[in-house]
């Protein structure tokens, strides 16, 4: 019996439902990272949304909302990028 060889799908294709939900609970984490007190139940009513997140936070600090939105846009693009530290 001769096996044929099975191409090999991205992960994207294959679970697009994980990429999704990583992508979107980001913003959340990113939040909760620099404001550990927010409520975590209302953070995960906004559903990962920069906008509904920057207006939840903007209720407790006088930062603006698009200062925010940099804010947590900020944090996930370095915590997605490797760092090194030669001390």
């Amino acid at each position: 019996m001769s096996q044929g060889k099975v191409a090999a799908m991205p992960p994207s294709v294959r679970f697009p439902s994980q990429l999704t939900l990583v992508n979107s609970d980001a913003y959340g984490r990113a939040a909760m990272l620099i404001w550990p007190r927010l409520n975590p139940g209302a953070m995960k009513r906004r559903a990962g949304e920069p906008l509904l997140i920057a207006e939840y936070v903007g209720q407790r600090t006088s930062l603006s909302a698009e200062m925010i939105v940099a804010m947590l846009e900020q944090s996930i693009s370095v915590a997605g990028e490797p760092s090194f530290y030669f001390g």
